[in-house]
């Protein structure tokens, strides 16, 4: 069996890059992990410490991808080098600042006046576009922050 992309002439490509895709398809594996990165700053930039091996979903992504070769009878090519698409959870929602950065009302915990009301604030990915649960709280955090600023308390 053999794909390739539709349409690639309309692409702004190089040629050989078309002659490659319309012979070529892409395959995507995406699922939830377990949470367990760290990132840290090391002088002037990031450090990510991120251990694939305690992520089962890493695993059964690439049991499909084997289960898709041996069906096919083609090769499938790995970038082996994890992604995310929406991060979330850099400011995780909490009932306190011991399992928390923000509160329910999207202010961070000891920094009165500082809030976050995007999906920085998410525990954990919804599933699927994230985009209306990120709105639904970003609007939580503005209909909060005007009762505060009404002297309402919340």
């Amino acid at each position: 069996m053999r794909a390739g992309w539709q349409g690639v002439e309309g692409f702004p490509l190089p040629q050989f890059l078309k002659n490659k895709l319309r012979h070529q398809s892409i395959i995507v594996g995406m699922g939830a992990d377990v949470g367990n990165g760290h990132l840290q700053m090391k002088g002037k930039g990031f450090h990510l410490r991120y251990d694939k091996c305690k992520n089962p979903i890493y695993g059964e992504i690439d049991s499909a991808f084997k289960d898709i070769e041996r069906v096919t009878d083609s090769r499938i090519y790995s970038l082996n080098t994890p992604i995310t698409v929406h991060p979330i959870g850099g400011a995780r929602l909490g009932a306190s600042i011991e399992n928390g950065v923000v509160g329910a009302n999207g202010e961070v915990f000891d920094h009165p006046g500082l809030y976050v009301a995007d999906a920085a604030a998410l525990p954990a990915a919804p599933g699927g576009p994230p985009s209306m649960t990120i709105s639904v709280w970003a609007a939580n955090v503005a209909d909060r922050l005007i009762q505060r600023k009404k002297g309402e308390v919340t």
